[in-house]
């Protein structure tokens, strides 16, 4: 559980850095602020599993449905050129990964979230 919270809080800082990075190198993505509260959601969601067990289903669901909002800004980003499909690849990917070790964490008829719920991700433009 430890290393999923250490996941969760490198996913955060790297989104903040994100950020900084694209203030610096042009115009502010307008979904930025979200992406960030998204990545910092999904930590403290963790963090509060952990903290209180008799909780932590419906915060592994709730840090799951952030992880898709996280992942469709992301495909956004993309799609409207703030990014490259190459530039989103390792933050999408720690997300995919936080995706299936919260998943095992779920009950075994909780419902599986599919990796990405758009057909025009970055992951399936490459392909």
């Amino acid at each position: 559980m430890k290393a999923l919270l250490s996941r969760a809080f490198e996913l955060a800082v790297s989104t903040v850095e994100l950020s900084k990075y694209m203030k610096e190198e042009r115009e502010e993505y307008p979904l930025i602020r979200r992406l960030i509260e998204c990545g910092a959601d999904i930590c403290i969601s963790l963090r509060t599993a952990y903290a209180l067990p008799e909780g932590a289903q419906a915060l592994y669901a709730k840090a799951m449905i952030k992880l898709e909002e996280y992942r469709c800004l992301f495909e956004l980003m993309v799609k409207t050129d703030f990014l490259t499909a190459l530039q989103s690849k390792p933050l999408l990917s720690d997300c995919d990964t936080l995706k299936a070790e919260i998943q095992k964490l779920l009950p075994g008829d909780a419902v599986q979230v599919p990796a990405s719920l758009s057909a025009e991700s970055p992951d399936r433009q490459q392909a």
